[in-house]
């Protein structure tokens, strides 16, 4: 049915209105939530509070914004104003990268300068018209012709040659739009026309129909060769002419909320942007699927531009702030607004009711076409668990355990704290139950009714934790003790055998363990853990050995065990390394109570938080379409002390940098490469260090008086290994480059010539005092054996010189008792001639001084001439003396001397006594010392 008289039926508008108004929201059958809302106030980044205008470029996929105080870019990571004298009120990218904006009077390009800093290239002086001064740009277009320029009054294309030239228009003009290929120019009093070769074709039936009503947008409709016209009055589908309501509801809440912009999102999505009531998402028929204003968390409900970026997401530009909305993302959430609900411990879904486990009871809802929380009956205050166990929905409570029907519970335990449940393996008969106190166990009465059994008194200990091994041993986790197995009786009413663990790696609320292909997991500060029952100990594990901070484990879930880190990434164990899948926002997790929760027989994944849960479709999660494989970029280079080295990178390609040796002081800022897409970030300095850093959320790295050298900054991100690099250089200072290096080289070389022929010098010096040392050690030598011979020589002649000497005196004497006989018998007469003659010949012998000379002659041998140099010094000695002397000198007794001298002893020492006087010695002085040291 087409609608051309619409406008005069404001009963039937106004009922629409009030229905809408009153309306719950509206979910699709398998989406629980809203999609994930990102905000940026003025404070995030630093500019006025108004974004007119919003536009991606397809080349770096930044963001660019058109403030009231500038041109405001926004890589992912860090946000940067380029400051106009003028408001800005369009920004637009084309194909090619290049960057427009328009303003008062004012259109023109943004292009960097070296440093990568966007410096604004005005084009007003080639327009002509000075009315134009008054005119604002508020939309910028590529087209086949070139860059069209729009406001009100004018349209100018900047063409491919560099030249612009006007657009004659049939009046004042509302948005000129782009749809497709398409260009169409919509007029003040209604009247659309088609952009073709710089001609202007009217479209039937508009100039009619939208007369008395204001165009607002145009975009692609629902089926091909369509149009969605939005107008004041609502959205009409056009085509050949003819306009037909899209959707009543819609209509009625896009009039009274006043529709501003409107963006197809993809064949199956719309989205209008509207001055009092945010963002309404609805689907090709126009059924609304999401209304996004202040109360789902916008910083302000007006929308004054709206942008679909590369990944199917949207940012809107508010009157007070931006927005992110992730349409393309898997994550849909259900935030407590109100606070009615409280935070979210534990999640689940039992006979068409979704449940939620909160500090402030338990709530529930239908789930169908909306969700509306109703508190359970008799269940308040803190409650911990929910556990749909033989289709009986079992539920933890600060005050007891309760068995829940629809909206009702009834209690079947007063036990406090109803913390843990698992049904036994090993006797699925009975349910084991961890509480604030006991082990509490739970059995079916007749009707098939869990119903409390009995607990075990004697462990009084809180469990947050249960798991069962193979062997039917109970492990417990106790959050301020450790761990702990029990080995229970057949009757399971006594502990039959523990084994503690409770070192300070096993103790609070971030410790949680899981039983994995019949391996007890658990996850610690200091990483994952593994029970081996081979010799009853925690080792840790080499086989989910990695960097990531793991607090928790699911084996329950998906196609295999999945891990939470906590920064909030989900991660899927692949058999060798944790994948990535997806990141939530780490604050709203509850800490400690990290729950994820599996619903519609498993399609659907649903995570407690703070404020609500979150919910993702396996589907989704593990299909591989949407998982973010990010490379990140190094997009800003800071060098402290010298601002002009900044430089910022707008795109992929990194050119490399030289740094002379004093800025040797970087910083290194990072950014996704999709912008919003939250990401984990790793990196390491090749030429400082080979390994990686731990993975953070920190965008921003420094390195403090780097050495000179050539490095390279790797970075890679959680969810994709290959990574992104910078080369740089710190050149070295002008006394150790490469010059100055070959110089040094050289006099080195020279110092080592040098030294090396004064080392020849020095020895062939040496060999000379070394042959002239050898020669003088020969002559040494050969002295030394002739004084050795000498010596021998003095002493062989001592020994004749002392042998002839007693020789001489043995001779004596026997010659002079011989005399003394001959005496004796002269006496007889007869004997008297001859023996006289005998007697003379033995005094010629006594005498003899050929004996003395001889004598003489061997004592100056032995004793150097002592005889001369005695003779010399004192003249006055005789013959006689001089013998004497010989003979003392040889250290002779006076006996002895007496029968070589052939006189009495009594001569002897008379002679002794002139001997002295002529020495003039005194009487104190020894003779025989005197001729020893003569």
């Amino acid at each position: 049915m087409f609608f051309k008289n619409c406008h005069k039926a404001p009963f039937f508008f106004s009922l629409l209105v009030l229905i809408g108004l009153h309306c719950p929201l509206l979910f699709s059958q398998t989406s629980l939530g809203y999609p994930e809302i990102k905000t940026f106030t003025r404070e995030h980044y630093k500019a006025q509070r108004q974004n007119w205008s919003i536009a991606q470029s397809q080349k770096n996929g930044f963001l660019y914004i058109a403030n009231t105080k500038g041109l405001l870019e926004y890589d992912g990571g860090q946000w940067r104003l380029y400051e106009t004298p003028k408001t800005l009120r369009s920004v637009f990218v084309d194909s090619k990268g290049r960057i427009f904006s328009g303003a008062l009077g004012e259109f023109g390009l943004w292009k960097a300068n070296v440093n990568g800093k966007l410096v604004y290239h005005s084009l007003r002086e080639k327009i002509e018209a000075q009315s134009f001064d008054h005119e604002s740009i508020w939309n910028i277009l590529e087209t086949d012709q070139g860059i069209l320029f729009q406001s009100f009054a004018y349209v100018y294309i900047l063409k491919k040659d560099g030249q612009i030239t006007a657009l004659k228009v049939p009046g004042n003009l509302h948005f000129i739009q782009k749809v497709g290929d398409k260009v169409f120019v919509p007029t003040i009093d209604g009247e659309v026309f088609e952009l073709l070769e710089n001609r202007l074709i009217s479209l039937a039936g508009t100039k009619h129909f939208l007369k008395d009503k204001t165009l607002i947008s145009i975009n692609a409709g629902p089926k091909k060769g369509e149009l969605l016209i939005g107008t004041n009055r609502g959205i009409y589908r056009y085509a050949q002419g003819n306009f037909e309501v899209f959707n009543t509801t819609l209509n009625a809440r896009l009039v009274t909320s006043q529709l501003n912009k409107a963006v197809r999102v993809s064949t199956n999505q719309y989205a209008f942007g509207t001055v009092l009531n945010g963002l309404i998402v609805t689907n090709a028929q126009g059924d609304i699927v999401y209304e996004i204003n202040k109360k789902q968390g916008l910083p302000n409900n007006t929308v004054l531009s709206i942008c679909l970026d590369k990944k199917g997401n949207l940012w809107l530009g508010l009157d007070n702030g931006l927005a992110e909305i992730r349409l393309n993302s898997p994550v849909r959430h259900y935030k407590d607004i109100d606070g009615r609900l409280g935070a979210i411990f534990d999640i689940a879904s039992s006979k068409g009711y979704l449940y939620l486990a909160t500090n402030q009871g338990l709530f529930a809802s239908k789930i169908g076409s909306m969700l509306s929380f109703k508190a359970v009956s008799n269940v308040f205050g803190q409650t911990w668990s929910l556990h749909e166990i033989d289709d009986q929905l079992i539920c933890g409570n600060n005050e007891g355990t309760y068995l829940i029907e629809g909206l009702e519970a009834q209690k079947i335990s007063n036990v406090n704290g109803g913390w843990a449940l698992k049904k036994l393996k090993s006797n699925p008969t009975f349910l084991l139950q961890g509480t604030y106190t006991w082990l509490s166990f739970f059995r079916k009465n007749e009707s098939g009714k869990w119903l409390f059994n009995h607990s075990i008194e004697t462990f009084l200990n809180p469990v947050r934790e249960i798991e069962e091994d193979k062997n039917g041993r109970i492990w417990v986790n106790m959050p301020f003790i450790g761990l702990k197995r029990l080995t229970l009786d057949q009757n399971l009413k006594r502990i039959r055998e523990e084994l503690t663990f409770t070192e300070e790696r096993f103790i609070g609320s971030q410790v949680n363990m899981c039983m994995f292909q019949d391996t007890l997991l658990v996850t610690t500060r200091e990483g994952i853990f593994y029970f081996d029952p081979q010799v009853n100990e925690f080792k840790k594990s080499t086989r989910f050995q990695s960097a990531l901070p793991i607090v928790k484990l699911f084996p329950q879930l998906g196609p295999s065990l999945m891990a939470l880190d906590e920064n909030g990434n989900l991660y899927e164990w692949s058999g060798s390394r944790f994948t990535y899948l997806i990141h939530f926002d780490n604050r709203r997790f509850v800490e400690g109570s990290e729950n994820i929760e599996s619903i519609n027989e498993g399609k659907s994944l649903l995570f407690c938080l703070e404020d609500g849960f979150a919910q993702v479709e396996q589907s989704e999660l593990f299909g591989g379409e949407n998982k973010s494989k990010t490379i990140p970029r190094i997009r800003e280079m800071v060098v402290e002390g010298f601002p002009e080295k900044r430089r910022i990178f707008n795109a992929s390609y990194l050119p490399k940098i030289n740094l002379s040796y004093k800025q040797n002081t970087l910083g290194f800022f990072f950014t996704p490469q999709d912008v919003g897409e939250p990401i984990l970030y790793s990196y390491r300095l090749l030429g400082q260090s080979k390994s990686w850093s731990v993975l953070s959320k920190n965008s921003e790295k420094w390195f403090y008086n780097l050495p000179p050298g050539r490095y390279s900054l790797e970075l890679k991100s959680n969810n994709e290994p290959q990574s992104s690099h910078f080369d740089f250089e710190i050149l070295a200072p002008w006394y150790w480059n490469t010059l100055s290096k070959l110089v040094y080289f050289l006099l080195t070389l020279g110092l080592v010539y040098w030294a090396y022929q004064l080392h020849l010098r020095n020895l062939q010096r040496q060999q000379i005092r070394l042959e002239e040392a050898h020669q003088t050690h020969v002559k040494q030598e050969i002295i030394r054996v002739r004084n050795q011979q000498l010596q021998a020589d003095v002493i062989r002649k001592s020994e004749e010189l002392a042998n002839s000497t007693m020789n001489l005196i043995k001779k004596n004497e026997f010659l002079t008792n011989l005399k003394e006989r001959i005496k004796e018998a002269s006496r007889q007469k007869e004997n008297q001639g001859n023996l006289k003659k005998i007697a003379q010949s033995l005094d010629s012998n006594l005498a003899n001084s050929q004996d003395w000379k001889v004598f003489e002659t061997n004592f100056n041998q032995v004793h150097e001439s002592f005889l001369k140099k005695l003779a010399q010094s004192f003249p006055s000695l005789s013959q006689g003396d001089l013998r004497l002397a010989a003979y003392l000198r040889m250290n002779l007794s006076s006996k002895e001397i007496a029968q070589l001298l052939n006189i009495t002893p009594r001569s002897v020492e008379l002679k002794r006594y002139r001997l002295r006087k002529k020495l003039s010695l005194d009487s104190h002085e020894n003779l025989n010392e005197f001729m020893m040291n003569l």
